[in-house]
């Protein structure tokens, strides 16, 4: 057939063969049309597997893997060209995957190459509507088995602390790490609600070891996992991590403070409050003092910025722990800043950071974001 022994898909220009790509097999290349491909590939997605479910009975399942094991070095390539062109046979194989996925005793003949694709660069490089196939295939891949998602968390730990290879950078180590940080956010994200709680104390740990590398990049996708946590966790088991995220969301709009406000009255006062406090606070490296406007500290802020945007959305019932701590961002709606009765000897973080910006930026016009009931800001 058209799909047998076929291992890369390569694009051709569409003014020698318009509407066709050329698939590279073993020993040939073979033009094939796109259109009729991408047909067979949702005939597949549709009527593959509950057909082999119906024709094997209970003992034959094993047999369906030798037909599986063909099909998947026939689909792999489209699952692993993320190019616009490619994009139909993308989400049709996306489709047959999720598919085969939802039968376990299949598990044996995808597993293996559903766990490479997923640690994939490119793996979100893909239409939306293509994520709800792999929120089904992801979230098979972690619960048909006890081990999966043990071997994710064992990669996110391996490149914790030495080099993976001696001709990478430490910036490239940083980069993986970041992306592995995202897989995790992922795979929780497509998980059930409560279903990796026993693995908090991991997750845990794997969170706080990233946040002590102080990379910006890496704290981003330590903040994108928080944010996951806090949707797919219930209230007891996050108890223990609202200390860290509430320290690092200080530090983080300390760094966007100091960028506005540095060397005025008010910010040095700040500082000076802080110190007396604790006084090793100020001499501390990692306090936030020593941001840039780089690019990586802006996407550090954004991150940290659809934390306190989910934070504030979430009912008090769902984030009880947060309630505590909400004043030191947003402060009390009872109390009004113009209110002459009211001596206010703390003004918010988001309070600070918008006046720091209209003093500095006094002739910018500053578009309001609508706010609509139940919707974050931020997306």
């Amino acid at each position: 057939t058209w799909l047998r022994k076929n291992f890369a898909v390569k694009e051709h220009d569409e003014e020698t063969t318009p509407d066709s790509s050329i698939i590279s097999g073993s020993t040939n290349e073979i033009f094939i049309n796109s259109s009729n491909s991408v047909q067979a590939q949702l005939v597949l997605s549709e009527i593959l597997a509950p057909i082999l479910d119906i024709c094997f009975g209970s003992s034959e399942k094993d047999k369906i893997n030798n037909i599986l094991t063909s099909l998947m070095c026939n689909i792999v390539p489209y699952l692993k060209t993320h190019t616009v062109r490619n994009m139909p046979s993308f989400n049709a194989c996306s489709k047959l995957l999720s598919s085969l996925s939802s039968y376990q005793y299949t598990r044996k003949a995808w597993k293996k190459d559903v766990f490479d694709l997923l640690l994939d660069n490119s793996l979100f490089q893909m239409d939306y509507m293509c994520l709800r196939f792999w929120r089904i295939i992801v979230d098979n891949l972690m619960t048909h088995d006890n081990t999966t998602f043990r071997d994710l968390m064992n990669r996110v730990s391996m490149n914790q602390s030495g080099s993976l290879s001696i001709f990478s950078s430490r910036e490239q180590e940083y980069e993986q790490k970041a992306q592995l940080l995202k897989r995790l956010a992922y795979v929780i994200f497509c998980s059930e609600m409560d279903q990796y709680a026993k693995y908090m104390p991991d997750i845990q740990e794997q969170l706080t070891s990233s946040l002590r590398l102080n990379v910006p990049g890496v704290q981003a996708q330590v903040f994108l996992c928080f944010r996951v946590i806090l949707i797919r966790m219930s209230p007891l088991h996050v108890t223990s991590l609202w200390p860290i995220i509430i320290s690092e969301m200080l530090q983080v709009f300390l760094q966007i403070e100091q960028e506005l406000s540095t060397d005025t009255e008010e910010f040095s006062s700040h500082i000076k409050l802080m110190s007396s406090l604790d006084a090793s606070w100020a001499t501390n490296s990692s306090n936030g003092l020593h941001a840039l406007g780089h690019p990586h500290w802006l996407r550090l802020q954004l991150a940290t910025a659809k934390l306190l945007d989910l934070a504030l959305l979430l009912p008090a019932t769902t984030l009880p722990q947060f309630q505590m701590y909400r004043w030191a961002f947003v402060g009390d709606d009872l109390i009004r800043k113009d209110d002459p009765f009211h001596q206010i000897s703390f003004l918010p973080h988001v309070v600070r950071i918008s006046d720091s910006m209209d003093r500095k930026f006094p002739d910018t016009q500053i578009d309001v974001l609508p706010m609509k009931r139940n919707e974050l800001l931020l997306t």
